[in-house]
């Protein structure tokens, strides 16, 4: 058995403070669902006001860079609605 762990930082647009605790929950819950419709399990999601980190358990057949793609643009829109 072989298990890819992929540990991902995502900073804000010049480090602005985006993610504010109201919608921090929200965001990672988001996260979540990308992660997980990318045939991959989110282990742990945290970060601070201007950056997130990630703990991706990749899956078997999933290109690393098409998974980081998706999330950095889908919570992109998600966070400027």
């Amino acid at each position: 058995m072989v298990k890819i762990l992929v540990h991902t930082v995502f900073l804000t647009k010049n480090h602005a403070d985006l993610i504010v605790p109201e919608i921090e929950s929200g965001l990672f819950s988001y996260m979540h669902g990308i992660v997980e419709n990318n045939r991959s399990k989110l282990i742990l999601a945290n970060g601070t006001s201007n950056h997130v980190h990630l703990l991706i358990s990749l899956g078997k057949t999933m290109d690393i860079s098409e998974l980081v793609g998706d999330i950095k643009r889908d919570s992109s829109v998600w966070i400027k609605e």
